[in-house]
């Protein structure tokens, strides 16, 4: 395996600091999506079950 001086091995540092930075943002709006749909999926479960009882009372 060839060896790395440190002016090659910098700018490559960077980079994977970047993309780093880039995946946990990625990840970050990823999470807050699934948290959004998973409520929103939830909502509308309790509200067909609120529906379905209202429709059994009737």
């Amino acid at each position: 395996m060839a060896q790395l001086d440190a002016p090659d091995v910098e700018p490559l540092a960077h980079e994977l600091i970047e993309l780093r930075r880039h995946l946990d943002a990625q990840f970050h709006r990823l999470s807050v999506q699934l948290a959004d749909a998973t409520i929103g999926r939830r909502m509308a479960e309790a509200e067909e079950a609120e529906l379905a009882h209202m429709e059994r009372i009737e």
